[in-house]
């Protein structure tokens, strides 16, 4: 029987006590270091959240003024009157050119259009209900629209480079009273590619924007690729993480705009690599020290093992004398040798030598003679037997 396995066991089970905590100490870490990140990302989504929160503000303060600079006009509100559409066009142009608008609409009573700048543009009953609902009770109404203008009403060339289709707008309708309700007013901003790549370079992260009607989600606008913006679309509306296929992101919904069947919701997306670069170095270096670590961790405990635990284990299963097996390895052995016999079947034997004479040679020569006699019987025994079998020493004293 191979006693030195237990050394073995010894050696692996110390290895991979250590290995377990060192990759422990390194899971810890590199938890911890995630955490840091999404910790510090959070942040700045809040961060950004509130900056576009406020700019989206100020976009309808200035839609505001300008509608209520407009509606005030007593030369705006005369053309109404009068119908002058070619008044009312010019004076829409030149007030949507100041006020940065992209559309304005303005709708009588009756839900029909008056005039609009671009004036070629022509839209139909349903279109206008969206852009301009009738509220008397409100003055004022500030709404997200995702509008397809293309599917709506007639774009024409010479304008098409101005009116998108299929982008959300910014709206605010005001009413114009003189002194009662006589029409509605509508100036719009596009929340597009193009504004979302000037929010990104203003507050530092990427933006989406989407819309939902009856259950279906759509993509009008976003700083990034089309094939990746879909796995943005808002499962809900908490904080979490997205992967790309080159990319880590950590996202944030706002809703812009919520109904019964329709919801408008701008997605803030920071993206983690940037941020994790520093600790993804930190990691790489720490994996290598682990390597080293373990290699020279397990060559010192092979090497204590070797110089201590071999020794031991020697004198617990050896004759310090001859090197053959003492009691407790002919226990072991016989308690192994019962079990493979009754799990495989496997015989074995039992030999029992005696040495004549031994009594008379320790008594005549004295117990250095007798102690010679051991080791060259115990050296023959060795180089006579299979490699297998095992040798064991029951007893040596003066009687023999």
């Amino acid at each position: 029987m191979n006693y030195h396995a237990y050394e073995s066991r010894i050696t692996y089970i110390i290895i991979a006590i250590l290995i377990c905590i060192q990759i422990g100490v390194f899971v810890a870490l590199r938890t911890n270091n995630h955490a840091a990140v999404q910790a510090t990302i959070k942040e700045e989504l809040t961060t950004g959240t509130h900056v576009f929160n406020r700019l989206i503000e100020l976009r309808s303060r200035q839609l505001q003024q300008a509608s209520e600079i407009l509606c005030g006009d007593f030369g705006f509100r005369e053309s109404i009157a009068t119908r002058d559409k070619t008044t009312i066009e010019s004076m829409l142009s030149n007030h949507s050119a100041r006020a940065d608008a992209s559309i304005s609409i303005l709708t009588g009573l009756d839900q029909q259009v008056i005039a609009t700048s671009p004036s070629k543009i022509e839209l139909d009953s349903n279109l206008i209900q969206q852009i301009a609902p009738v509220d008397s009770a409100k003055k004022q109404i500030l709404n997200f629209i995702p509008l397809n203008l293309s599917s709506h009403s007639r774009v024409y060339d010479d304008i098409s480079s101005k009116v998108k289709s299929d982008e959300i707008y910014q709206l605010i309708n005001t009413q114009i009273l003189s002194p009662l309700h006589s029409a509605t007013l509508t100036l719009g901003f596009p929340i597009n590619n193009a504004y979302a790549q000037e929010l990104k370079t203003l507050i530092g992260m990427d933006f989406l924007f989407f819309s939902q009607e009856n259950g279906i989600w759509q993509l009008h606008a976003s700083t990034i690729n089309a094939f990746d913006a879909q796995l943005f679309t808002p499962l809900n509306l908490h904080t979490r993480q997205i992967n790309t296929k080159t990319e880590q992101y950590l996202s944030k919904p706002i809703v812009l705009q919520s109904t019964s069947n329709k919801l408008v919701i701008a997605v803030a997306a920071k993206p983690m690599r940037k941020l994790m670069q520093p600790f993804k170095q930190f990691e790489t270096t720490l994996i290598y020290l682990l390597v080293i670590t373990i290699l020279l961790s397990a060559f010192a405990i092979y090497m204590v093992t070797n110089k201590m635990v071999r020794p031991l284990n020697d004198l617990a299963h050896q004759d310090n004398l001859t090197g053959l097996g003492n009691r407790r390895l002919f226990t072991l052995s016989l308690d192994n040798a019962i079990n493979e016999l009754n799990t495989l079947s496997k015989p074995f034997t039992l030999m029992i030598l005696d040495l004549d004479k031994f009594k008379l040679i320790n008594d005549a020569k004295g117990h250095d003679a007798g102690d010679i006699v051991l080791q060259a019987a115990a050296q023959r025994l060795k180089e006579t037997l299979r490699n297998s079998d095992t040798v064991i020493l029951s007893q040596h004293n003066k009687d023999g």
